[in-house]
C-alpha cells in the first residue's frame, strides 16, 4: 500500500534539492580560471611530470657518456715459478701491471659518439616539449572556437527571445496571429539544441586543455582572431618561406648521424695494431744468491685473424644507411612545410571573407527588424535573416580556426615553436 502523502517532508526535500542545486550552480563559475595562449603554454610545459621525465633524461645520456672511460681498464699479473735439475734449482717470482695505451684512437672515437648520442637526447627533449606547445596550442584554439561559438548561439537565442515576446504582446494585442508566435519558438528550439552541442563541444575541447595545462576549468582570454595574428605573422605570403635552425628532432638525426660516423671510423681504426704497456717488480732465487729489480714491458696487438674489416663494413652500412634517412626526412619536411603553409595562408583568406560576410550579414538583421517592424517584412524572412547572420558568424569561426591549426602545423613542421 502506498504511504500517504507527507507535505511537509515533500516540501523540505524539494527546498534541500534547490539549494544543491544553487549551490553547484554558485560554486561552478569559482572554479573557472581566465587564461591566455602564453599562460597555458607555460603551465603544459613545466608540469612537474615534464620537468622530471627530461631531467632523468639528461642525467642518463650523461651518465651514458660518461660510461667509457679514456682508458681501458689495466690488467695485473702475478707469476711464479719454480725449476730444478742437475745444475740447481732456481725460483723466479713476478708482479706487474699491463696497460692499454689505445694508440690507435679506436676507444677516442667511440667516446665521442657517445657523447654525440648524449647531445642527441637534448634535441629529443627540445622536440617533445614543441610537440607538447602544440598540442596544447591546439586545445586552446579549440576551447576559444568552443566559447566564440556558444556565443554566437547565445545571441542568436537572445534575438529570437525578444522576437518572441514582441509577438507575444503584439498578439495579446491583436496584431499578430498564433503562426508567428509558433514560428519563432520553433526556430528558437532548434537554436537551443544547437547551443546544447556547442556547449558540449567546449567542454570537451576545454576539458582536454585542462588536463594538458592542469587547469581545471580554463577560459580563454585569446579569442581566434587574436590566435590567428600570432599564426600568421605581417608580411608573410605563400611564396615566403624562412628557415631558421634546424627541428630539433631533425638536428638529433644530424648528432646520430655524426655518431655512427665516430662509430664507423673506431671500427676502421681497430684494425691497427695496438700497445700495452707493462711495468712489475721481479725476484730471482738460485743457489748462488738472488737478484730482484722492476721490469718493464711493451705488448702489440696483431689483428691477424681478426681483421675487424666485416665490424667496419657494418659500421659503414649503419651511417650511410641513417644519412639516405636523415635526407628523406629533410624533404619530407620541405614538402609538409610548403603545404601547411598554402593551407595556412588559403584558410586565412576564407576566415577574412567570412569576416566581412558576418559584417554584411548584421546589416542585413538591421534591415529585416527595420522591414518586420514596419510591416514590410514577415516572420519568416525576419528569422531566415537571423539564422543567415549566425551562420555567417559560425563560418568565420570556424575558418578562422582551421587557419590557426593550420599556422601551428607550419610552426611545429619548422620546428620554430617555443
Amino acid at each position: 500500500m502506498r504511504p500517504p502523502f507527507q507535505p511537509a517532508r515533500a516540501h523540505f526535500k524539494w527546498g534541500a534539492t534547490c539549494v544543491s542545486v544553487l549551490a553547484l550552480a554558485w560554486a561552478a563559475p569559482s572554479l573557472a580560471q581566465s587564461l591566455s595562449e602564453a599562460e597555458a603554454i607555460e603551465r603544459a610545459t613545466n608540469l612537474p611530470d615534464r620537468v622530471a621525465r627530461d631531467d632523468a633524461l639528461r642525467a642518463g645520456a650523461v651518465a651514458e657518456s660518461e660510461a667509457l672511460p679514456r682508458y681501458d681498464n689495466p690488467t695485473l699479473e702475478v707469476g711464479f715459478d719454480h725449476v730444478s735439475g742437475s745444475i740447481g734449482r732456481e725460483t723466479e717470482s713476478h708482479i706487474g701491471v699491463v696497460q692499454p695505451i689505445g694508440i690507435n684512437g679506436a676507444r677516442g672515437r667511440e667516446r665521442d659518439a657517445l657523447t654525440l648520442e648524449a647531445g642527441a637526447v637534448d634535441f629529443d627533449i627540445a622536440w617533445q616539449k614543441q610537440l607538447a606547445v602544440a598540442d596544447v596550442r591546439i586545445a586552446y584554439a579549440e576551447c576559444s572556437a568552443g566559447y566564440a561559438r556558444v556565443r554566437v548561439y547565445d545571441g542568436q537565442m537572445a534575438r529570437l527571445g525578444r522576437i518572441e515576446r514582441k509577438i507575444a504582446l503584439r498578439e495579446r494585442a491583436g496584431d499578430a496571429s498564433g503562426y508567428e508566435l509558433r514560428r519563432v519558438r520553433l526556430s528558437r528550439g532548434s537554436v537551443e539544441a544547437d547551443l546544447a552541442m556547442a556547449q558540449g563541444a567546449r567542454d570537451a575541447a576545454c576539458a582536454r586543455l585542462g588536463r594538458l595545462t592542469g587547469v581545471a576549468a580554463p577560459v580563454p582570454t585569446d579569442g581566434p582572431d587574436m590566435l590567428l595574428a600570432t599564426v600568421m605573422p605581417k608580411g608573410v605570403t605563400p611564396t615566403t618561406q624562412s628557415y631558421g635552425p634546424p627541428r630539433p628532432d631533425l638536428a638529433a638525426r644530424q648528432e646520430r648521424l655524426r655518431a655512427d660516423d665516430a662509430r664507423a671510423d673506431a671500427a676502421r681504426r681497430r684494425q691497427r695494431p695496438d700497445l700495452a704497456v707493462g711495468l712489475g717488480y721481479k725476484r730471482i732465487d738460485e743457489p748462488l744468491g738472488s737478484a730482484q729489480g722492476p721490469t718493464v714491458s711493451l705488448s702489440v696487438t696483431l689483428p691477424i685473424f681478426s681483421k675487424g674489416s666485416a665490424a667496419t663494413r657494418a659500421a659503414e652500412a649503419r651511417r650511410d644507411a641513417s644519412a639516405a634517412d636523415l635526407a628523406l626526412e629533410q624533404r619530407e619536411q620541405a614538402a609538409a612545410v610548403d603545404a601547411a603553409t598554402h593551407r595556412r595562408d588559403g584558410a586565412a583568406r576564407a576566415s577574412n571573407l567570412a569576416h566581412d560576410n558576418a559584417k554584411s550579414a548584421e546589416r542585413v538583421v538591421t534591415i529585416a527588424e527595420a522591414g518586420y517592424d514596419g510591416g514590410e517584412m514577415d516572420i519568416t524572412e525576419l528569422v531566415d535573416a537571423y539564422d543567415a547572420a549566425a551562420l555567417a558568424e559560425l563560418q568565420a569561426i570556424d575558418l578562422t580556426e582551421q587557419a590557426v591549426k593550420a599556422g601551428i602545423d607550419v610552426h611545429l613542421l619548422k620546428g620554430e615553436l617555443p
